[in-house]
């Protein structure tokens, strides 16, 4: 039937050269959000009540979503990839709109690497894929994430940097304590501020350091359960105190 109409306590629907009433308790299984973008949509309806005598009827859009959310419900599995839009960016994550039911992915479940809002990685009305990784029957919830589509890159993160080696990155923030480097996408290392200079005891980060640098450091350390890598500016270099020790061997007191 197509809506035609928003009236009291519902909606105006014609069903051909009949005339039915769809009440706004019946539309959706979902609070409606925008009422009026109802009118002019075409829907697949139930009639649930026919008096003939009265030219009464009433129709609900509601009871066959149930059905079909009901259906959903009983097949869908963990691990399982959907396809949705998404409907509605919060602080704590992304509602996704997957058909019978609105999916969560929250905000650790977007992206392998840091991120400062859910804007930054969808928008409203994207079409997204996503995995199913929390079925919560009773609830009728469903949890979505959106990084595990694609690999950790902490899983080969040893491999790629091997404790000893020289890699290269680029410095995304500067704490009173140290620099992060980001190596790659959703890998990060920290310079301790112990770690940049070997003629400074305690250097302020900012005053030898920008964001936006890109450096070679040396590995130190990976922790792959912390996901946490040491690296080290002034282990890349020569240390200067040993080598003029070295070149005035008689002139170190």
């Amino acid at each position: 039937g197509s809506i035609t109409q928003r009236i009291n306590g519902g909606f105006r629907v014609r069903i051909e050269t009949l005339r039915g009433f769809l009440p706004e308790s019946h539309v959706d299984v979902r609070p409606l959000n925008n009422v009026d973008s109802y009118v002019g949509q075409t829907l697949e309806m139930k009639i649930i009540e026919l008096n003939q005598q009265q030219n009464k009827l009433i129709l609900s859009r509601r009871e066959l979503l149930e059905k079909e959310r009901n259906e959903f419900f009983e097949t869908v599995e963990i691990g399982q990839k959907v396809t949705g839009k998404v409907k509605n960016i919060t602080t704590f994550g992304v509602f996704v709109d997957i058909g019978v039911i609105d999916g969560l992915i929250r905000k650790s479940e977007l992206t392998w690497q840091r991120t400062n809002s859910p804007s930054e990685i969808v928008s409203v009305g994207e079409e997204v894929e996503v995995k199913v990784i929390k079925i919560d029957k009773e609830n009728e919830k469903i949890g979505l994430s959106l990084k595990q589509l694609t690999q950790d890159p902490w899983d080969n993160v040893e491999n790629k940097y091997p404790i000893g080696s020289t890699i290269q990155g680029t410095i995304i923030r500067i704490k009173d304590y140290g620099a992060f480097l980001e190596l790659e996408e959703g890998v990060q290392g920290l310079i301790h501020k112990s770690e940049i200079s070997w003629t400074q005891d305690n250097p302020i980060p900012r005053e030898h350091l920008n964001e936006g640098d890109v450096i070679d450091t040396k590995v130190l350390e990976i922790s792959k359960e912390t996901k946490r890598i040491r690296l080290s500016i002034k282990q890349n270099q020569q240390n200067q105190l040993e080598m003029l020790l070295r070149k005035y061997p008689n002139r170190h007191n």
